[in-house]
């Protein structure tokens, strides 16, 4: 899933590319073109700055394992053990068997206390 959203985002910028370089090589000015480029890519960064943040914590999750699937999570105003660690969000079920869907960034950023099993025996 990963692999495959860097290799399109690598594609498309690969075809941007070659257009202005293409259009460069028939002799047009691409300078105001590449100016128009950054221009909307900064403001795609910037409309999308809270998905890049899920984004980029669900990767370090993915990478750096904080939690697994099954562990049980009690941080970030909500507890629960977690069913699919996502791109963009973390799936979890409290302890009443309801399902809570966290955005990663929300959960990567505060401190959060895990158990390794998801339930306890009590005596």
């Amino acid at each position: 899933m990963l692999i495959g959203f860097i290799v399109s985002i690598a594609r498309t910028i690969f075809l941007l590319f070659i257009a202005v370089a293409a259009l460069s090589q028939l002799g047009l000015d691409t300078t105001s073109l590449v100016a128009l480029i950054g221009a909307a890519g900064i403001a795609v960064g910037l409309a999308l700055k809270e998905s890049l943040g899920n984004f980029t914590a669900g990767v370090m999750i993915l990478i750096f394992r904080p939690f697994r699937i099954g562990d049980f999570v009690d941080g970030a105003n909500v507890m629960g053990t977690i069913k699919e660690i996502g791109i963009f969000q973390t799936r979890m079920t409290d302890p009443s068997n309801v399902e809570i869907i966290v955005p990663n960034a929300t959960i990567y950023n505060r401190a959060t206390r895990k158990t390794y099993c998801a339930t306890r025996l009590l005596r």
